[in-house]
């Protein structure tokens, strides 16, 4: 499996940078980390990830082609993904998948399945928020703040950021139930709705520790030069000026938080409510 996942990943990876959905570095980091999904969990692990990369690179598309009077005020790394952010949103999949092919406990199942999930529920909000017609509110002052701020939340961007944790968990039932029905002691047809259950829960509760985080200590910066808020420290070849945050913690962070905290989360869930 693990010299297929490579094959796989490094196909898609082509076409994907070829497609600007990838930057260079992004390409190499998806190699790894679809490589290892495959390798640890199969087929139906990799049609997971799939699906989280599949839908947020069409949200991401779909919000660039919305109309002008959406535009985004707080620029961002922009559509292609860099090594960092494959990683912030795959890598603790990655883990759990690489954990689960040498201890194949279904506690790894469930953290793999949730941190994707998260990584949806985060992606879905934001490209789905900012679409909205109204602003965002911070989460923490309820202040109107630019589209694409982090910390801010729309109804049509919680609303998606529901559809996607719990799509995602859906996705993987295939994956789960392939898994699980060689483990003892795991009643299939007893769990299956309250599995999917907590598993969109643990994603949906990841995309609000991001939120929340992102909201309290991202950092956040002014170009002095073409005024415009970002989250990079330099901008136009100049230093920003922090407004809001701390300089230590990026975007990039916050999203590997997320999907970390989210697998914490299914696997605790999961063994209070399936043990």
């Amino acid at each position: 499996m693990w010299g297929l996942g490579a094959l796989i990943s490094m196909s898609l990876a082509y076409v994907a940078y070829h497609k600007q959905h990838l930057t260079r570095s992004g390409s190499l980091a998806a190699i790894v980390v679809g490589t290892t999904v495959v390798g640890g969990t199969g087929l139906l692990g990799f049609l997971v990830l799939a699906y989280f990369f599949a839908t947020s690179s069409y949200l991401s598309k779909w919000r660039k082609g919305s109309d002008g009077s959406q535009a985004v005020a707080v620029e961002h790394k922009g559509d292609q993904r860099d090594a960092y952010q494959v990683l912030a949103n795959g890598g603790v999949a990655a883990g759990c998948a690489l954990i689960f092919a040498f201890s194949p406990s279904p506690w790894w199942l469930f953290g793999f399945a949730a941190s994707l999930a998260a990584a949806s529920s985060d992606t879905w909000a934001s490209e789905v928020g900012k679409n909205s017609p109204s602003l965002p509110l911070d989460l923490l002052t309820r202040k109107k703040v630019a589209k694409g701020t982090s910390g801010g939340i729309t109804l049509p961007g919680t609303v998606a950021s529901m559809i996607g944790a719990w799509s995602t968990a859906l996705v993987s039932w295939p994956l789960l139930h392939q898994q699980l029905s060689h483990i003892p002691n795991v009643d299939l047809g007893a769990t299956t709705t309250s599995i999917l259950i907590l598993l969109g829960l643990a994603g949906w509760i990841g995309n609000w520790v991001d939120t929340f985080v992102g909201a309290k200590w991202q950092g956040l910066y002014h170009c002095p030069k073409c005024q415009r808020m970002t989250e990079h420290k330099h901008h136009c070849h100049q230093a920003g000026r922090l407004v809001k945050g701390t300089t230590w913690l990026n975007n990039d962070a916050v999203n590997a938080l997320c999907t970390g905290s989210a697998a914490l989360v299914a696997i605790l869930l999961t063994f209070i409510f399936l043990t």
